[in-house]
């Protein structure tokens, strides 16, 4: 089983001007926010629990999850203090499963089960989906990949990643993900539709 952690503390610097609030709650097309379609996708997933690791903007981002009936039992939403992606994770309790790592402030357009089935086809303790460049979309952290990062005192965990020594490691490029995080991204998610 696959648990997921859903990352949304960032402030949203490169969007200065366009969007004043957390990137995870920037509006789609229809209106909802990206951290609702987000949900929605891991829910289908049927993990045990999702954790959102808020940081800037969490009243905010629990406020319109709770407009949108989206809290849930076995949704967590946790304040991190803003230290980075792997510190983040670090701060929460350690799943006993692995874990699907997602950036709340970018959306994959494709069914999160193929990553996990990709992963479980390939065996290896760390997984990664390409957003674009060197931007992970989405990575999935075995129970061994897990125990190394909460070893480490590494903050960012791109840069862990990079480093890491475990059983294997693999990536793939997908169809694609929305990124709203930069003025490119934000300007396509106001014309995004479900069919895209």
């Amino acid at each position: 089983m696959i648990d997921v952690t859903i990352l949304c503390g960032g402030y949203g610097t490169r969007l200065a001007g366009l969007w004043d609030g957390p990137k995870a709650l920037v509006p789609l097309g229809d209106g909802t926010p990206i951290i609702v379609h987000l949900l929605r996708r891991a829910w289908a997933l049927r993990p045990a629990s999702i954790t959102l690791l808020t940081g800037y903007g969490h009243d905010a981002i629990v406020q319109s999850l709770r407009r949108e009936a989206m809290l849930h039992p076995r949704l967590l939403v946790m304040h991190s203090e803003p230290a980075g992606t792997a510190a983040a994770i670090r701060q929460m309790q350690t799943p006993a499963a692995s874990l699907l790592v997602l950036n709340g402030d970018t959306l994959p357009r494709y069914d999160l089960k193929d990553i996990a089935d990709t992963w479980r086809a390939e065996r290896v303790d760390i997984f990664t989906a390409w957003c674009g460049g060197k931007h992970a979309g989405a990575t999935v952290l075995s129970e061994n990949a897990l125990t190394s990062l909460c070893a480490s005192a590494e903050p960012d965990l791109d840069v862990w990643r990079a480093g890491a020594q475990l059983n294997g490691e693999a990536f793939v490029s997908v169809r694609g993900f929305l990124d709203v995080g930069t003025p490119e991204g934000f300007a396509l998610a106001r014309k995004w539709t479900e069919g895209l």
